[in-house]
C-alpha cells in the first residue's frame, strides 16, 4: 500500500477513534452495539484495514457520527492539495505590441 494511503487510513482510524473516545466508549462497547468483532476495529481504528462504505456508515451511525460530518471529513482525508487534478494548460499571453516610435519635431 501507498505511504499516503496509509496515512488516510490513519487519519480515518483517529478520527473514528476521537469520536468513541468522547462518548467514553471501549472498543468492547462499539463491538456490541455494531457487531463487528474488536479486533477488526482495532484495527481500522490502527489504520491498518480500510472498511467498506456500509461498514463506515454503520460504524459512523453507532458513534453518532451525522453523514454530513463524516463526508466532510471523508473528504478532508482523501483530498488534498497534492491530489487535486492538474490544471488545464493556459494558452500563452500574446505579445504585446511594439511602441509607437516617437513623434519627428518639425
Amino acid at each position: 500500500m501507498r505511504q499516503k494511503d496509509e496515512l488516510r487510513l490513519i487519519a480515518l482510524g483517529e478520527f473514528l477513534r476521537y469520536h468513541r473516545d468522547q462518548l467514553h466508549w471501549t472498543m468492547r462497547d462499539v463491538t456490541q452495539k455494531t457487531g463487528f468483532g474488536q479486533p477488526w476495529i482495532s484495527e481500522v481504528e490502527r489504520g491498518l484495514r480500510c472498511p467498506d462504505i456500509f461498514s463506515l456508515m454503520r460504524l459512523a451511525k453507532v458513534l453518532r457520527i451525522s453523514t454530513r460530518l463524516m463526508a466532510y471529513e471523508l473528504d478532508a482525508i482523501l483530498m488534498d492539495v497534492k491530489d487535486a487534478p492538474p490544471k488545464a494548460p493556459q494558452a500563452p499571453k500574446p505579445p504585446k505590441p511594439p511602441k509607437a516610435p516617437p513623434p519627428i519635431p518639425p
